[in-house]
């Protein structure tokens, strides 16, 4: 899941641009879900600069599943916790799909 960030995130970044609170609520959630994945499996949500990681006015959001804030998802299971082995093929599907659609395709 995180290498799969790593593989498209600068084209990401240059259709979209640099600040991900801008991008799409999914692209926030892979981002999300891709620095739990390296570091150890686990959320470490961190404010930035003085303003939360997660903004819960405008969540992160894949499908059903939403990150509510920086306090919630702090310290949580990335696989386990939160998603499913199961789950990490079909948000891959689903971010290539929303990228594609978008004519944002990496």
């Amino acid at each position: 899941l995180g290498s799969a960030y790593e593989q498209i995130k600068d084209r990401i970044v240059l259709r979209l641009g640099q600040d991900p609170h801008q991008w799409p609520p999914l692209l926030q959630y892979f981002r999300h879900c891709r620095n739990a994945a390296f570091h150890s499996n686990q959320f470490d949500v961190r404010a930035h600069k003085g303003h939360p990681s997660i903004d819960p006015s405008a969540p992160p959001v894949w499908r059903n599943s939403v990150m509510p804030d920086d306090a919630t998802m702090n310290e949580k299971r990335l696989i386990g916790d939160w998603l499913d082995v199961g789950d990490v093929p079909i948000l891959l599907g689903d971010v290539d799909e929303l990228l594609n659609r978008s004519g944002k395709s990496p």
